[in-house]
Formats: structure tokens, sequence, C-alpha cells
């Protein structure tokens, strides 16, 4: 086989393997019109470095028409979060948490309850039917990678995550108002990353558009490469989000059959 047609199967095998995974990535339960959020952590949450009303909840609040409470308090360890929750969840009795902690137990190198911590406060709200969404926090030096307790309490707890945003935020001089913490702009970035993974799960109905959209070299019987474009147009979420949900589970059942790999966009 030429080589070319080599490579082309290695990576739609490897891709095949990236949709399965994602498809058995964690879902969550539609949230209704009057559902309220609350997005819980530290100054990340609250939005330090940038104006009140640019912090992530804000802005998120107006992408999806949600009501989204802000419980971010700066300078709060995961652990004094963790006692904090349960008085937070009373008040609030959201329907969704966006759990957003550990950036200062990373930056004066305390690390080692962030992921019991995460746990005990996904459980806590899990325990008042609260589902939860995970957004990881970065090391805070040289790569910015985002701390690996993150994917393993997410993994483990079964919760969506919200991977490399903050990661790729603070790399950029542009989105950032000092070393740790986005401006109004990387805030708003936070926020559709966290309100893709929403969509992505299933549990928001969103005023932004998704568009799922297949483009794929593959190998045909003959051993030549074609490319095929097939799939659902832009996507409302509204009344008639079951219908064409349903005819792109449908396209991607197909498409799995054939060994095409789907790439998902979303909309500004």
């Amino acid at each position: 086989m030429p080589r070319r047609h080599i490579v082309v199967s290695l990576l739609i095998t490897a891709l095949s393997l990236a949709l399965v995974a994602c498809e058995r990535a964690p879902s969550l339960s539609r949230l209704d019109a009057d559902a309220r959020v609350l997005a819980f952590g530290d100054s990340l949450t609250r939005g330090t470095g940038a104006p009140s009303q640019a912090a992530y909840p804000g802005v998120l609040a107006e992408r999806t028409g949600l009501e989204v409470v802000n419980a971010g308090v700066p300078g709060e360890l995961s652990g004094e979060g963790r006692r904090r929750l349960p008085r937070v969840l009373e008040e609030v009795r959201p329907d969704l948490m966006i759990l957003c902690h550990g950036g200062n137990d990373i930056l004066r190198n305390r690390t080692d309850g962030v992921a019991d911590n995460l746990r005990a406060m996904i459980e806590v709200a899990r325990d008042r039917g609260v589902e939860v969404v995970l957004v990881g926090v970065p090391r805070f030096g040289l790569g910015l990678s985002m701390a690996p307790w993150y994917e393993e309490v997410a993994e483990a707890e079964g919760v969506p995550l919200v991977a490399g945003a903050l990661s790729d935020i603070l790399t950029e001089a542009a989105l950032r108002s000092d070393r740790v913490h986005p401006n109004a702009r990387g805030y708003a970035r936070l926020a559709r990353a966290v309100h893709e993974t929403l969509v992505a799960a299933g549990r928001c109905r969103s005023k932004v558009s998704c568009i799922p959209v297949w483009n794929r070299q593959a190998v045909t019987h003959d051993n030549t490469s074609e490319k095929i474009s097939i799939g659902c147009a832009r996507v409302d979420y509204s009344v008639r989000d079951h219908a064409t949900r349903s005819r792109c589970a449908d396209a991607t059942a197909s498409a799995r059959r054939h060994r095409y790999v789907p790439e998902w966009h979303y909309g500004a």
C-alpha cells in the first residue's frame, strides 16, 4: 500500500478512537429556561483583573440567557471553599454548579489536598441533586499546562471538564491582566469555553449555534483517497433542537460505519 494511504489509514484509526472517547464523555440533563447556575470558585470566578460585569459568570449569563450566580472569593484555598460550599448551595439552590477552584493552592504550593477537596465539593453538590462541571486550572509557570488532578478528578467523578481553556488564555498577553488572571477579553474566552462544554454535554439550550461538520479524508474500497463532507447544518437550540439532534445522531452513526470522523465547530 502506498505510504500516503498508510498515513491516512492511521489518522482515521486515531480519529475514530477519539470519536469513541468523545461519545463516552459525561453528559448532563437539559437546563430549563428558569434554571439557576452557581459559579463557585476563587478570584478566577470573581473576575479579578476585569470590571465586575466582565467576570466569566456574567458573560456566561449573557450567552445562555440563564441566571448565573457568581460565588467567587479571591484568595480562597480549596479547603476553605470545601467548607463554604454547603452554605452557598443552601442559599442559592442551583440546578448546576461550575467549579473552578485550586488556583491559590497552586500559587502557594499547597497542592496535596486539592484533588480530595474537589471530589468532596462535587459530592456535596451531587448529594443535593446539583450536577457539576469542572474547570481545569493551570500550574502557573513555564508552559502553563493544566494541573493533572483536574482530569483525574473529572474522570473519576464522571463530570464534564473544561480543559485547557485557562491555560490557553493565560498564555496570551492580550487576554490576561497579570500572570494569573485574565482580563475582560480573557474572561469572555473562558465563558465561551464553559458554554461550549455545556452545549456539548447536552445541558444548555444555547443562543449560540452548534455546527457539526464532517470533513475528512477517507480511504475507499479501492484504496483511493477521497474527501467527503456530510452532516448537519447550523443548529438553533430551540423547539427544533430535538429533531435536529436526532438527525445529527443518525449522521454520526452512519459516518462511524464508514469510518468518517467529525469535527465540531461552535459559532460565536
